[in-house]
């Protein structure tokens, strides 16, 4: 492998002064500069990117943490960090935890070697304390989408509790009284918030929690398949269901279709947040919608006001999500 020295004895100048020339703009003449450049491509050098990232305290890059680089959610999430990134001249790490606490805290061991400059964040479990081990004015961070009760840090969100609360209520509206949710671990702020909203919207309209219809999953498309089984064997099926992410509710829809249950005509569904097929499957599908790209940059660029000055109060943003009507609602239909 080709060094500084190689290249400073090719062109009998000093390692220090082909490291100046390389790292300080405006160092040495043009001429010495072009020399040096064109030695460099000649013999194939490429720099040592970690040392100079510890002789100058910046790494120039940003890691990204995530739950589930599968789910869409999380993949619209990493393009608008990732974008803003190349905004800023910074490279982005990906980081997937696919749920795991170990895999993240073996994530935040490198990061608290100063792998990065900073990181953006969405934790495994609300109740981790692992971030607490995060010198915060060392390596800044934002956590988005789920964050750590325990853990003062920026935060970008989405409003969890109105998005449920919206789609519950659209379901109230249409007819509906015995409505079922599919959500979320509860171990995390969207979970939770969600099936609070969906609560506190029957409580609202004066419809009795059923705990039969409230079936805990974890986010994944085999979970709500499993939750959908459940829910239509009982002995009174709901009308509709609220199901709390995008991922269940391919689950969901999959077990309806294997099993000739018609959308909207036997059973209503309503989803939080917006799979791209929601317009074009079988039954177009009614959403509570919030942009992940949106979330992405928000949190990136805030990341980035916090490399530059962390002495500013902390931030929580909140995307207030939208609700998109489509023909996958209808009114009740007696089942069972």
């Amino acid at each position: 492998m080709v060094t500084l020295k190689d290249v400073a004895n090719t062109l009998g100048l000093s390692v220090s002064t082909i490291s100046r020339v390389l790292n300080e703009p405006g160092f040495g003449s043009e001429k010495t500069r072009v020399k040096v450049l064109k030695a460099i491509e000649e013999l194939g050098y490429t720099p040592n990117t970690v040392a100079q990232s510890m002789i100058r305290g910046k790494t120039n890059q940003i890691a990204l943490v995530i739950p589930d680089v599968c789910n869409p959610f999380y993949t619209s999430i990493a393009r608008g960090v990732e974008d803003v990134c190349l905004k800023n001249k910074y490279r982005l790490l990906l980081c997937n935890t696919d749920e795991n606490t170990a895999k993240q805290n073996g994530y935040l061991d490198s990061i608290r070697g100063h792998l990065c400059d900073g990181f953006v964040i969405s934790v495994v479990s609300e109740e981790d304390t692992s971030l607490n081990k995060i010198n915060y004015n060392d390596i800044p961070f934002v956590m988005i989408s789920r964050k750590c009760s325990s853990v003062e840090a920026d935060f970008v969100g989405i409003d969890d509790h109105y998005g449920a609360y919206r789609a519950t209520t659209h379901l109230i509206r249409r007819g509906h009284r015995k409505i079922a949710t599919i959500c979320g671990k509860q171990d995390t702020y969207p979970g939770r918030m969600r099936l609070k909203g969906y609560l506190d919207a029957l409580k609202d309209q004066g419809i009795e929690e059923n705990e039969s219809y409230i079936i805990n999953c974890d986010f994944t498309v085999e979970s709500a398949h499993r939750a959908a089984h459940e829910l239509l064997r009982l002995e009174t099926p709901p009308t509709a269901i609220f199901v709390a992410n995008n991922l269940m509710t391919l689950g969901c829809l999959t077990y309806l279709k294997e099993h000739n249950i018609k959308v909207p005509e036997e059973i209503s569904v309503v989803a939080f947040y917006e799979p791209d097929w929601a317009s074009i499957c079988y039954s177009p599908l009614t959403c509570v919608d919030v942009s992940a790209y949106e979330m992405g940059t928000i949190a990136a660029e805030l990341l980035f006001e916090r490399l530059e000055d962390a002495s500013f109060p902390k931030k929580e943003i909140l995307l207030t999500p939208e609700l998109t009507v489509r023909e996958s609602c209808g009114g009740p239909v007696p089942r069972g």
